[in-house]
């Protein structure tokens, strides 16, 4: 009997306990929609992005403060939701760029991928303000680090000071990688990075396909201010890989001289007897 009235009383205790630990956090009905965007439930995550997706201008930028204090929580789930909700929020999160910029060295790569996403694609040239610590962020200790502020200075573009110049310098690092992405941000920079001409013409000898590749995508876009770029192009037409021929090619067109045209015309007619002896 007496065991009988300890396990009731046991159990008891266990419903108390259960009770109040279902009533301290609230259902996905009860919380709020700040709460909804970053809570561990996949499936409570996913629905509330839909409802996001559905909010006015100010409605999204209300929410943008919980959102900052969320990327600085324990949870790596937590700051990996609240980043993709911010990337979901897009311009309208301008004022967690800087949170955004801190969240670029988390330890967890979805905090990262998220962060970096946003700052790139949904805040881009907006986010200009932030290129003083991005550029600093080129320094950094991880590669993945330096590549993110690379893809993101690229984005922001060439409005902030020393941008271009940082690039450039990002050209040199010691991982393939960042120095992929640093020349594809000078690409999309464009005409305005025509101070990079020199760094460029030098990386078509980059032993990366890769930088190679973007290197003479950028010269291209890069225009008529690439001509003096130009023997670099021609050389790179004998260049073992024929992604890396084919861009060096449509950059010389785009520059435009007469020497740059007659090489790449050389090239589209050597492409095309090679192609019908194949």
């Amino acid at each position: 009997m007496t065991r009988k009235l300890f396990s009731l009383a046991s159990f008891a205790c266990m419903a108390a306990v259960l009770s109040f630990a279902v009533s301290a956090f609230p259902s996905s009905e009860d919380a709020t929609m700040e709460e909804r965007l970053v809570s561990s439930d996949a499936k409570t995550t996913d629905s509330a992005r839909e409802e996001l997706a559905e909010l006015d201008a100010d409605a999204k930028a209300k929410l943008v403060p919980a959102l900052i204090e969320s990327l600085k929580d324990k949870d790596k789930r937590v700051r990996a939701s609240a980043a993709r909700a911010l990337v979901e929020i897009g311009p309208m999160a301008k004022k967690a760029i800087p949170a955004l910029v801190e969240a670029l060295k988390d330890e967890y790569i979805w905090v990262h991928f998220h962060a970096s996403y946003a700052l790139e694609h949904k805040i881009g040239p907006a986010a200009k303000e932030s290129a003083p610590a991005l550029i600093g962020l080129l320094k950094a200790e991880k590669w993945v680090v330096r590549n993110a502020a690379a893809d993101a200075l690229g984005e922001i573009g060439p409005e902030a000071a020393e941008v271009v110049a940082a690039l450039i310098r990002a050209l040199r690092d010691q991982d393939d990688r960042v120095r992929v992405s640093a020349a594809e941000a000078l690409g999309k920079i464009g005409p305005m990075a025509k101070e990079a001409v020199p760094a460029l013409a030098h990386a078509l000898k980059d032993e990366i396909l890769g930088v190679r590749y973007n290197a003479a995508t950028a010269l291209g876009e890069i225009g008529p201010a690439a001509k003096d770029a130009v023997p670099a192009l021609i050389r790179a037409l004998q260049d073992r890989s024929r992604g890396a021929r084919m861009s060096a090619a449509a950059a010389l067109e785009k520059i435009g001289t007469p020497d740059a045209l007659e090489a790449a015309e050389r090239s589209r007619r050597k492409r095309e007897r090679r192609n019908r002896n194949d």
